[in-house]
């Protein structure tokens, strides 16, 4: 199961060993376009780096990273954002409604547009221009 805990400790292992624990650094460095701000796919890419999630469980992890640390709601994670979470100073995964849809992973129907199945029911998704899910149509939870 991803917890909150478990991402915090995830990406805190990867950054004492990547970048020896320098967050602006690691902060720096993974912002892979250097707009100064981490999108869902370079969040995606911390969480693959630090061994979280799979292939088809990280987006919807990076969706709920996102949408927890993402304060200002401009949809990306800046600076003093990813700065506060790590810090330990503050909680940063709040639970989101909706039927849990995934419990091994804490994924949920995202509460904005609900979410569907796919037609073989493999996987979830929702509207590109959703605000909440991106798309995926489901949410990470707190466990």
């Amino acid at each position: 199961m991803i917890t909150r805990q478990r991402v915090i400790d995830g990406v805190t292992a990867f950054v004492s060993r990547q970048y020896n624990g320098d967050w602006r650094k690691a902060f720096d460095a993974e912002d892979a376009d250097g707009d100064g701000r981490l999108s869902r796919g370079e969040v995606s890419t911390i969480l693959s780096k630090s061994g979280l999630g799979t292939l088809v469980t990280r987006p919807v992890i990076a969706v709920g990273v996102l949408a927890a640390m993402d304060t200002d709601g401009d949809g990306f994670i800046e600076w003093p954002e990813f700065q506060n979470a790590f810090a330990g100073n503050q909680k940063v995964f709040a639970a989101a409604g909706g039927e849990i849809v995934d419990p091994d992973y804490m994924a949920a129907l995202c509460p904005q547009c609900g979410g569907r199945a796919n037609p073989d029911g493999a996987a979830w998704s929702g509207p590109d221009d959703c605000s909440q899910c991106g798309g995926l149509g489901v949410v990470f939870v707190q466990a």
